[in-house]
């Protein structure tokens, strides 16, 4: 039975509640939900709008309700394996048990359970769930000392993963259910240039020419829904998420520069399309969250939908994703040349740049106003970005904003032994969170953001700190499988020294604004474009085989043997010889 006003107390999670939690002696009921998940919204109607659910946790549980997208700090340390989640904990935030999507019978069965469990073996229900957690956190303080040396077995170890994983029928990777994994075809078109092998090639082309055909691809509106529940891509699950595209934007966009296949730019421009269409926040030039996933909205041809109400979007603007946004724009500007990408990636940032940063680092979300703050995360997706907006640009202020970026998640988030934590530890006191975690993927993003920044603030501490972040989870990865691509794409990226191209000129010049374009549309993805101005050293200008900066120049530089040119076409062939070249030294 339900009834319409039975509500539950859902609280927010804070000392408070779970002070609360302390002093009444009671259990946490801590509901993990998202506004893009169909099965959250079913659950919320369903059981927790059943009068005996509505009591039972009001009377005997400290409800706390959490967003995923608001909170991955709760998500990181309490999903139980999808969407809703409902874990249970002590006052202490440790965990009990928990599931998924609960219907109303079941929930009323193992809240009782747990509710007389609790009261008869209460404290050593805690202590036991206390102790385990402890356990847990010094076994991964132990495996994650920076004691292992990195070497390319780690890259073909996971590439062994992939190969194991991939679906030669259908492309992707598992079984049933088929996400994109972007880092994987990320770290297949790397190693494809690295090695070229045609096999990794052929696992990237195919995946995302099934993706492009099946049914995870909105013809009518563009963009990508987040997965398939089938393994031939051909029924998803509808939600869009920005997270999502951005990444998969920057992946398509990846295809094109490496194959030169104008349809893989053409699926970009559409991704792009619809990002500015649906998801774009107008005047702040920022992207909302995602798109609700409504089945019947999305089965419907062009003509029907224009008639509908489209699904709701969740406008909230995250940082994380909207500098992952920013990325893949720039990434897009790189490859193409074409300005108006270039125009919304630098849009983004500004955005990023003037709601969403304070004092202590960048903000989680805007809503409009900054909530959420320290998380690694956010941190250092905007250093990435800014990094990127550096090379495309070759404004100062870009490289200053990463280095402060980067400074900042080294001295409030890393561990002295090796690797970063997703949160400060003045958020878990004042959060009381158990602990704090080292992601893998998080750890991976910062070693790549550290190991670029190192070459373009020719600042050797920076590598320093990627490396030890490398290291330091060198024992865990293998866990993992292919999730554990964006490790070894880290990994591969600071194993191999990057081919340097050098634009020395002022940028008011029409000519150096001609070398930093054919730079950046000419290189691979791993090299390096640094723009010197005017007041650059004779002594840099030598290093670089170069002369002056009037007129502007340019050079290319790989294991220190330099090539110089103030052609446009000239550097164009230099970059794609040493580029050529320097893959062929690396070796597997």
């Amino acid at each position: 039975m339900s009834i319409q006003n039975a509500k539950i107390d859902w609280q927010n999670w804070s000392a408070e509640a779970l002070a609360q939690a302390e002093r009444e002696g009671k259990p946490i009921l801590l509901a993990i939900t998202a506004t893009w998940c169909h099965w959250c919204h079913v659950m919320d109607r369903t059981t927790f709008e059943n009068e005996e659910v509505v009591r039972i946790i009001n009377e005997q549980f400290i409800p706390i309700q959490a967003d995923n997208d608001r909170r991955p700090d709760l998500n990181t340390r309490y999903n139980m394996g999808g969407w809703p989640t409902v874990a249970l904990l002590t006052p202490k935030g440790d965990i009990l048990t928990g599931a998924t999507y609960i219907p109303p019978g079941q929930m009323i069965d193992l809240l009782n359970r747990v509710q007389e469990i609790y009261n008869q073996e209460r404290d050593e229900l805690v202590l036991r769930a206390e102790a385990m957690r402890i356990s847990q956190q010094e076994e991964l303080e132990r495996e994650t000392q920076a004691t292992v040396i990195l070497n390319d077995n780690i890259s073909a170890n996971v590439m062994r993963s992939i190969e194991g994983t991939f679906d030669p029928m259908y492309g992707g990777f598992g079984g049933q259910q088929k996400f994109p994994h972007v880092p994987v075809l990320e770290f297949l078109f790397s190693s494809y240039r690295r090695t070229g092998n045609l096999s990794h090639l052929e696992m990237a082309v195919q995946t995302l020419d099934s993706m492009r055909q099946g049914g995870i691809y909105d013809p009518v509106e563009g963009g990508f829904f987040r997965y398939s529940t089938t393994r031939d891509w051909s029924i998803p699950h509808y939600e869009k998420m920005l997270e999502d595209n951005s990444g998969l934007l920057a992946v398509y966009i990846l295809a094109y520069n490496v194959t030169g296949d104008e349809s893989y730019l053409e699926v970009a421009r559409e991704i792009s399309s619809y990002l500015e269409n649906t998801l774009m926040a107008v005047p702040e030039g920022a992207f909302f969250g995602s798109q609700d996933a409504v089945e019947e909205y999305y089965q419907l041809d062009k003509e029907e939908r224009e008639k509908r109400t489209p699904p709701s979007v969740d406008k909230t603007i995250y940082t994380n994703w909207n500098a992952m946004a920013a990325d893949a724009y720039l990434k897009a500007y790189e490859a193409t040349g074409d300005t108006s990408f270039k125009k919304t990636g630098l849009g983004v940032l500004e955005y990023i740049i003037n709601s969403c940063r304070k004092n202590d680092g960048f903000y989680h979300y805007c809503d409009p106003l900054p909530h959420e703050p320290s998380m690694l995360t956010d941190q250092v997706w905007a250093g990435t970005a800014f990094l990127r907006a550096y090379e495309c640009t070759g404004s100062r202020r870009y490289l200053d904003a990463a280095r402060e970026a980067a400074d900042h998640i080294i001295s409030s988030y890393q561990d002295p032994n090796g690797g970063f934590y997703d949160i400060t530890e003045d958020r878990r006191m004042n959060e009381r969170l158990p602990n704090r975690e080292k992601l893998l993927d998080e750890n991976a993003n910062v070693a790549r953001f550290l190991n670029r920044l190192s070459y373009y603030a020719h600042e050797a501490s920076y590598r320093k700190s990627a490396e030890l972040a490398l290291r330091s989870l060198a024992r865990v990865y293998d866990a993992y499988g292919i999730l554990a691509a964006p490790y070894a794409l880290a990994v591969s990226e600071f194993l191999s020294e990057p081919v340097r191209i050098a634009v020395a000129g002022s940028m008011d010049d029409p000519r150096t604004q001609s070398l930093l374009e054919s730079s950046l549309q000419a290189k691979s993805p791993s090299s390096i474009v640094e723009t010197l101005g005017e007041d650059v050293s004779e002594e840099e200008l030598q290093e670089l085989g170069l002369e002056s900066t009037d007129p502007p120049q340019a050079s290319v530089c790989a294991r220190e043997i330099c090539r110089s040119t103030g052609d446009p076409d000239q550097l164009w062939k230099a970059i794609h010889e040493f580029e050529k070249w320097s893959e062929t030294q690396k070796g597997e």
